[in-house]
């Protein structure tokens, strides 16, 4: 997941319109300079942009521009998924989170388990990786059959994304498996 969240991060970062502030946000990011980016992203996010919000909370799940902090990010996450309900994208970035946290506190099998069928609800262009999420917090909840038995189903989906990602799948399965969560 680490590999596709980034790539679809850009795509929904060109996709939905923003508020004043956002783009320069972005253009710092894409120059990787952090800094400018998240204080730009900080002021859209306070004026209620969603997008922003969710770009807040992948910098602190990711750890770029922001301390790594899951606690910070299922903020932002869930703020932008209550700004914006209709982005399937947003639901997903909460569900992972929750899911895959390495921080036990923050993760929430049953709370990714709904923010992730919530996402392939509103959204099936990236099903396969709405599925994965799926997968991943049924294993966090304790459901391994269910776990293997929607990654299966996102791989078969898979007809992008190249052999790494497809890889991580097939490493994730055999985790999903072995009765063991996955943990980023």
């Amino acid at each position: 997941m680490r590999k596709i969240i980034p790539v679809l991060f850009f795509v929904l970062l060109t996709a939905v319109p923003a508020f004043a502030g956002f783009n320069e946000g972005k253009a710092a990011f894409e120059k990787k300079d952090y800094e400018t980016a998240y204080r730009e992203f900080k002021e859209a996010a306070d004026r209620g942009d969603a997008l922003a919000n969710f770009t807040l909370g992948f910098m602190h799940m990711e750890g770029r521009g922001a301390c790594k902090d899951c606690g910070r990010a299922v903020e932002y996450f869930s703020k932008a998924v209550e700004l914006d309900p209709g982005q399937g994208f947003y639901y997903n970035g909460l569900a992972w989170l929750l899911a895959t946290c390495p921080q036990a506190q923050y993760r929430d099998g049953k709370r990714a388990i709904a923010s992730a069928q919530k996402a392939l609800a509103l959204d099936s262009a990236y099903a396969a990786v709405y599925l994965d999420t799926l997968a991943a917090a049924y294993a966090e909840a304790g459901s391994f059959d269910e776990a293997v038995a929607l990654l299966q189903v996102a791989i078969a989906l898979l007809k992008s994304g190249g052999k790494e990602v497809e890889s991580r799948f097939y490493t994730q399965l055999e985790s999903f498996r072995a009765q063991k969560a996955w943990r980023e």
